[in-house]
């Protein structure tokens, strides 16, 4: 990957909104919608980490109507949990103030759990006086109004998206449609990552015993013998920087970076935190490489990534 790719990926979702400020004013705002998912579905095409382009599409939906607030509901790998992201967002389209919420799944004591339960578009215009269910988490952020839109794969809660105001706020019914088309837009990613989560779990992952496939880099790749901090993603969930851990990298390139760790990875997604503290810049990454090989005098393994994206923590 050049550094220009590269470049295109991180700065994603200011393009998506740079495309929106650069068209025409539009007196219909049924047109900025067609607009911004004609631009959404370009970036979707991309075939984005899940988790950044979800983030992308809410921000998006966040910018169309003109909600404070924007939010990313996960569903755990169990089903027993909901775990709530909810963050206002800055001029450029970046999550800021982020706040997260873990809570039993049900209908009752969230907007997010109730709309999974009633499988379609929730909206409230005064949470205060709200009685289809209590979300204390809503109500601690002083949101007034908001609108959620279910995700299912294959009839089973997957999550949700959410925009939600501090002020009043009435949703139409345009807005409530394109809420719902950008959630539609988003699912045949989620199918698509599942699937090849399956696919891994039938060929049972294995770590790589030569060392050509790493060589064998799609970017010049440099020495790079420096500690930087990295955190494992479990569940397409952000990690806390609390969870992050210091290795010694190997090299980078413009498309990724390999680092040292003593144990084989449980996990095949993570943050890499590179600069030093606090300026610090976050990239996601996948990893496409393990070797097992010698470092420092005792055994670890190689493991090589491909960033995905830029987050924001």
């Amino acid at each position: 990957m050049s550094e220009s790719t590269l470049s295109t990926d991180v700065d994603a979702i200011d393009e998506l909104l740079a495309e929106l400020d650069d068209s025409p004013p539009a007196v219909d705002p049924r047109a900025r919608q067609l607009s911004a998912m004609l631009a959404f579905g370009r970036r979707a095409n991309a075939q984005p980490e899940l988790s950044i382009l979800m983030q992308d599409a809410i921000a998006l939906v966040a910018e169309i109507l003109d909600a404070e607030l924007s939010g990313i509901g996960n569903v755990t790998d169990d089903g027993t949990e909901l775990v709530q992201t909810i963050a206002a967002t800055d001029l450029q389209g970046h999550p800021i103030d982020s706040e997260e919420h873990r809570l039993p799944l049900g209908a009752e004591n969230s907007m997010a759990g109730y709309t999974l339960n009633a499988a379609k578009a929730v909206v409230t215009s005064d949470m205060n006086s709200e009685t289809r269910f209590t979300d204390q988490f809503l109500r601690k952020l002083n949101v007034q109004s908001a609108l959620t839109v279910p995700l299912h794969l294959n009839n089973v809660p997957f999550g949700t998206l959410g925009v939600y105001s501090r002020r009043p706020h009435t949703f139409t019914s345009d807005d409530i449609d394109f809420a719902e088309t950008m959630s539609y837009m988003v699912m045949p990613s989620i199918a698509r990552i599942r699937a090849e989560e399956v696919l891994r779990e039938q060929n049972a992952f294995q770590p790589v015993e030569s060392e050509t496939d790493v060589q064998q880099r799609s970017s010049p790749r440099r020495n790079y013998r420096y500690r930087q901090l990295i955190a494992p993603r479990y569940d397409s969930l952000m990690p806390a920087k609390q969870d992050f851990f210091e290795v010694m990298c190997e090299d980078i390139s413009a498309g990724g970076v390999s680092f040292y760790i003593d144990q084989l990875p449980d996990f095949e997604s993570l943050v890499v935190a590179l600069g030093t503290p606090p300026e610090l810049t976050y990239f996601s990454a996948r990893i496409t490489r393990v070797i097992e090989k010698t470092y420092d005098g005792h055994e670890a393994w190689l493991v090589g990534c491909r960033f995905t994206g830029r987050v924001h923590l």
